[in-house]
């Protein structure tokens, strides 16, 4: 860790430690001032926790800032308080997770995984909101978090695949990952289900089946690929994810 980090979070813990939040702005005031590549993405959790105890008058206006840094932090804190079972505002929860910058979400995610207990619920509250950085939070809470999928996943049965290019990309990794983790079938059963739409979204569902892990399941994957086929007519990408599983 940076020796500029381990300062910030020495001094963050000294003002937090005195009860003092105008030091605490201090503090942050250097984060503002530097530059960005002396404030890894990395040292954003460890940061966020020196002040996660911080009077919410202090922490939830962080989440307001123009610097990335400071929204971060206060995001890392804000994910541990929840963890923690903390009670936290929906809204202020929401603003974390709509952030623009994926450094702030993910330092959002990665306080709400820091240990064993954390409000499952919001991967649910995430995937179900209309704004596509906060259901891109919960997928990426569903990445670092399988035990909260099997449930998650029927959130996603619904879930608009058309809307937001990035939250596609999204899904497909969390899918892949899930699937890589055991939960190969109730991902094939979401792609099943998402191909019984009026207009399934072919480049989704042939990127999924085209993955490693679903060469192990080629006769499933091959009926999700004909189902499709009937559905939207006969594409190239289908052709090539159907070569993948057709024996030679």
């Amino acid at each position: 860790m940076k020796v500029f980090v381990r300062e910030l979070i020495g001094d963050f813990k000294a003002a937090v430690r005195i009860g003092d939040p105008d030091s605490a702005e201090a503090v942050m005031d250097r984060v503002r001032a530097a530059s960005e590549d002396s404030l890894p993405a990395s040292a954003l959790l460890p940061l966020g926790e020196a002040v996660r105890t911080l009077p919410d008058s202090v922490l939830f206006p962080w989440l307001d800032e123009e610097d990335a840094g400071v929204r971060g932090i206060a995001a890392a804190a804000l994910g541990l308080q929840l963890a923690s079972g903390a009670a936290v505002p929906e809204a202020v929860t929401r603003i974390a997770a709509g952030d623009p910058a994926d450094e702030v979400r993910t330092a959002l995610v990665e306080g709400l995984t820091s240990g064993q207990d954390f409000p499952a619920d919001l991967a649910d509250l995430f995937l179900s909101d209309k704004a596509p950085e906060v259901r891109r939070t919960g997928l990426l809470l569903l990445h670092r978090s399988s035990g909260l999928a099997v449930h998650s996943l029927e959130r996603l049965a619904s879930a608009d695949l058309e809307q937001d290019h990035g939250f596609r990309h999204d899904l497909v990794d969390t899918l892949n990952r899930l699937a890589e983790n055991g939960l190969d079938g109730p991902v094939l059963d979401l792609l099943a289900t998402w191909v019984a739409r009026a207009e399934p979204n072919t480049w989704l569902v042939t990127r999924v089946v085209s993955a490693g892990w679903a060469q192990e399941h080629s006769a499933r994957c091959l009926a999700i690929l004909n189902n499709l086929q009937e559905q939207t007519g006969e594409k190239r990408a289908i052709a090539r994810a159907r070569e993948r599983h057709q024996t030679p």
